[in-house]
């Protein structure tokens, strides 16, 4: 409605039709304006907490997300943590278990779906802009894909179809993405240059599959 909200860090591309939380509320992107730098809002039903980042970092590799699954499928407590951060695993493994990802990486939350493949973020942000180039609206919430009232079912069959596609054709992947502009002089680029840069950066030819849970 033309109110200013604030300012908000793009991380990953935001699409029109995707959903972010910000200022204590749920909104539906509508509009992206990349020259402006500005993304128009309506209000959204439902929603989970913000995840606030606090700048540039460096990508997770998957061994590391390969290391969060085995930590969370395994009993032992590392002798270096004290008793606050003790709790915390104990308390993150509980909740590995509630939502039984031991048993499968999809946990249904209302209408929505989230997956949970435990690969890295360039890994991660090559299957997001797969599924988005297609049907599906998907983002990237921490190690997950949250995909808003999309069924478990579709949203596994899209993904498996996704893997197939392999090796990923990077550039013309990169072609669908909206507001690749990420460095402080991507502004100057021709298209054909900013693709390329995009998907050196952020983009996995040959991006790792799902891992197997342990039986």
């Amino acid at each position: 409605g033309g109110r200013t909200l604030g300012t908000l860090p793009i991380i990953n591309p935001v699409k029109e039709g995707s959903f972010l939380i910000f200022a204590g509320r749920r909104w539906r992107v509508v509009h992206v304006d990349q020259d402006k730098l500005v993304i128009d809002l309506l209000p959204a039903a439902g929603g989970r907490l913000p995840v606030f980042d606090a700048g540039p970092r460096g990508h997770v590799h998957d061994r590391v997300r390969r290391e969060m699954l085995a930590i969370y499928t395994t009993d032992d407590v590392p002798r270096y943590l004290d008793a606050r951060a003790a709790d915390l695993l104990r308390e993150g493994r509980e909740n590995f278990r509630r939502y039984e990802l031991h048993r499968g990486s999809y946990v249904r939350s209302g209408e929505d779906t989230l997956y949970f493949p435990w690969i890295g973020d360039i890994a991660l942000n090559t299957l997001e802009q797969q599924l988005n180039a297609g049907d599906l609206t998907v983002s990237i919430e921490g190690p997950a894909l949250a995909a808003p009232r999309i069924p478990v079912e579709v949203l596994h069959e899209a993904i498996t179809a996704c893997e197939r596609e392999r090796p990923v054709d990077t550039i013309a992947l990169a072609e669908k993405v909206e507001n690749k502009r990420q460095e402080k002089w991507d502004w100057s680029l021709d298209d054909g240059t900013l693709c390329a840069s995009y998907a050196s950066r952020n983009l996995a030819r040959n991006a790792a599959n799902r891992l197997l849970l342990p039986a």
